[in-house]
């Protein structure tokens, strides 16, 4: 069942499973579910298709789920990523932290979605946060992630988003 803003529970719909296309010629774009099938993201030329959800910005402007449900249902802080493009091959990750007492409260969907809005993205896709989330720079993770069951390790996972390559780097293994 697609999204409608103002469905009467939308919490059904979250996440609604919208995507990020990755396009060779280093183009990505946000879609809701039931805009595009498989075959028309292969026929548009798409290599890769992320699923989550729901898309935070299109072309630079807050999509409808933003402005009309998020400050309902999901206006509790919590640690939250995205992921979009200010253009072609200039991409933009944002990881925030939370669960970590003083460390991080964590934001809203509407906070982060304003934060890659100001940062000059263009069209974003909310991922993940959370346990599932880790981010590694250089080898190195940067952020921290809460204990869950007595347990600061990583949700394990079968996803990866890796961009660009480096012979500084070298292997990273999550325990």
């Amino acid at each position: 069942e697609a999204y409608e803003p103002g469905d009467p529970d939308e919490s059904k719909f979250f996440p609604n499973k919208d995507t990020l296309a990755f396009y060779k010629d280093g183009n990505v774009d946000v879609h809701h579910s039931s805009e595009m099938s498989a075959q028309e993201y292969l026929d548009k030329g798409a290599y890769m298709v992320f699923s989550f959800g729901p898309y935070l910005l299109k072309d630079g402007k807050l999509s409808e789920w933003v402005t009309t449900n998020a400050n309902k249902s999901f206006s509790t802080k919590n640690p939250r990523h995205c992921f979009g493009i200010i253009e072609p091959g200039h991409y933009m990750d944002i990881t925030c932290e939370g669960r970590l007492g003083a460390r991080s409260e964590g934001v809203t969907t509407t906070q982060i979605a304003a934060m890659a809005q100001g940062l000059g993205c263009r069209d974003v896709l909310n991922l993940d946060g959370g346990q599932t989330e880790i981010l590694v720079f250089m080898g190195q993770q940067l952020n921290q992630i809460n204990k869950v069951n007595g347990s600061d390790s990583v949700r394990e996972t079968c996803e990866i988003l890796c961009i660009g390559t480096s012979e500084q780097v070298g292997t990273y293994s999550v325990k």
